[in-house]
């Protein structure tokens, strides 16, 4: 209908509908025309769509090499994290219990360091897959396989996974729609799980670095054991015809006992330092009296059970042997230096490299049971800090596998024993 009168379309307004240039000939009747225009398919549609498909095969056969259909717990809660800000757009910020606050950031970007593409939300549920070395690769309305369900149910298979490495076929969707088939490289030494830009009281801050701490296994470490966690004390006033009767204590907490062991004959550990000279550097740049603090409080973990931090320093405070070797203050004072350290540890210095003194990431995102993911932000570094604090504990990791445990005898003649320092959420 034009102008309340029917009109039949020309082959001229058809051929403009189905996108043919203007030059195109029929070398047919009108009515053929009309025919064959029906029968064909705009011209501008079948582009845009092969070049969809261009694009999305080129980025598939970039990846073939590194499409696994396997990963841990840990690269799947990355990808889990990662599609849930892509869906939700808006991350919260936590209060030191772990609960909600009503200040938030808007989300506007998600990257990490191991993938070549970052990925532009909008308010609808379009978004813009762009190259980091520029220019969009593609452009998706995400709503057809990314949604609240399909989360809340990979949430659930992801908590009641099976094993080290498992596959999560409700995954799958999400993953190729989206063209993510790595999430995490394989370096542990980056402080950078994911990598955001955010919009936070009308102030835009771009390539904040996040961490990433699940829940919704086992519960996470801050500080993992390694041969760069080992500490080493000195065994004085101990027999060291003793050495084997130590050594060869197999008790349920053979550990403690072997301590107890080596005190009840006289035996007195006496702190020399970090077994690698890097974790010995950084501990200092935290503070010149950290070295000391950490043997005490390993001593008052081993030894004592004291595995909560709190309790574990007012142990030691209260103890009063460590005072007589450090200047610390009180024990506010030795709560601060000990804030220090676990937020040093989350956001700078690695044990096994000597550290600069810089942040290298500027918070951590939380995966709590429920999959509901909260943010510190150093925006609010004390609500951090105490999270940290009051959330903390030393964890005892395998003796056999990071050397340490024993009573051992050197060169010198004298006798050492070497704890390690693993810490981990409760």
């Amino acid at each position: 209908m034009v102008n309340n009168e029917v009109k039949q379309l020309s082959s001229v307004e058809g051929k403009r509908m189905q996108g043919f240039p203007e030059d195109f000939e029929f070398p047919v009747s009108e009515t053929q025309a009309i025919k064959q225009l029906g029968n064909s398919v705009a011209v501008d549609a079948v582009y845009e769509v092969a070049r969809q498909m261009i694009n999305y095969l080129n980025v598939l056969e970039e990846r073939t090499v590194d499409m696994k259909p396997t990963k841990n717990r840990g690269e799947w809660t990355e990808l889990l994290v990662f599609v849930k800000l892509i869906l939700e757009k808006e991350l919260y910020l936590s209060d030191s219990n772990l609960v909600r606050k009503e200040d938030f950031f808007r989300i506007l970007k998600v990257t990490n360091e191991n993938i070549d593409e970052e990925y532009i939300l909008f308010d609808n549920s379009t978004i813009n897959i762009q190259s980091k070395k520029g220019g969009i690769i593609n452009q998706l309305d995400v709503s057809s396989f990314l949604n609240e369900a399909a989360v809340i149910k990979i949430i659930k298979d992801l908590k009641q996974a099976k094993g080290r490495s498992f596959e999560l076929e409700n995954f799958k969707l999400i993953q190729d729609g989206l063209g993510l088939s790595i999430v995490k490289g394989g370096n542990s030494n980056q402080k950078r799980d994911i990598i955001l830009d955010i919009n936070h009281d009308r102030t835009f801050k771009l390539n904040q670095g996040f961490g990433i701490k699940s829940y919704l296994g086992s519960k996470p470490t801050l500080l993992n054991a390694s041969g760069n966690t080992n500490f080493i004390f000195e065994v004085i006033g101990f027999d060291e015809k003793r050495l084997d009767e130590v050594n060869h204590i197999e008790s349920r907490h053979k550990l403690m006992d072997r301590l107890k062991y080596i005190n009840a004959f006289g035996g007195e550990l006496v702190y020399r330092g970090a077994e690698k000279e890097s974790m010995d550097y950084n501990l200092k740049i935290v503070d010149t009296a950290m070295p000391e603090i950490i043997g005490e409080m390993l001593l008052g973990f081993y030894r004592n059970r004291k595995s909560d931090l709190p309790g574990n320093l007012r142990f030691i405070h209260k103890r009063g042997k460590l005072s007589e070797r450090v200047d610390y203050g009180d024990y506010d004072g030795l709560v601060v230096k000990a804030k220090n350290l676990l937020i040093n540890v989350l956001l700078g210095f690695f044990a096994g490299q000597k550290w600069d003194g810089e942040f290298s990431s500027n918070g951590t995102i939380v995966m709590k049971e429920n999959g509901e993911i909260l943010a510190f932000h150093v925006v609010d570094l004390k609500s951090l800090k105490e999270y940290l604090f009051t959330h903390m504990k030393f964890d005892t990791p395998s003796m056999s596998r990071h050397r340490y445990g024993k009573l051992y005898k050197e060169k010198n003649g004298k006798l050492f024993f070497k704890l390690n320092l693993q810490l981990r959420f409760k």
